[in-house]
């Protein structure tokens, strides 16, 4: 299985009778990683952000920025300790994480009012 992480522009809806509607259009930013790197997000506490960010409320890129941030300072100042995690069949290694969330971490600063939609 892989994690799929798409950006998508949004649109602000008013319906007749007076209710906000947010709807997702055009997709702006998407990326894609291995499900091996599972186990190394966990245990770096971004697992939830990364594979169900619904479950957390998490509906805009700006909040990823933040978490997304802590994770990447603490995988870079902790390489040896996350490398432990990396797949035995060399398919979710730890640079593939650090690339990962550096990019999305990019994108969500590059476009933070996107609408964050991860699919796994």
């Amino acid at each position: 299985m892989s994690l799929d992480i798409s950006l998508f522009e949004k649109e602000i809806i008013v319906c007749d009778c007076g209710k906000i509607h947010v709807v997702k259009r055009g997709k702006i930013f998407e990326t894609n990683t291995t499900g091996n790197l599972y186990k190394m997000a966990k245990e770096l506490g971004i697992y939830d952000y990364l594979w169900t960010p619904k479950k957390l409320k998490i509906t805009k890129a700006n909040q990823l920025i933040e978490p997304l941030t802590k994770a990447l300072t603490n995988l870079k100042a902790n390489a040896e300790y996350y490398k432990k995690f990396d797949a035995p069949n060399g398919f979710g290694v730890y640079s593939d994480l650090v690339f990962f969330i550096d990019d999305l971490l990019n994108a969500c600063t590059k476009f933070p009012d996107t609408l964050v939609e991860a699919v796994n």
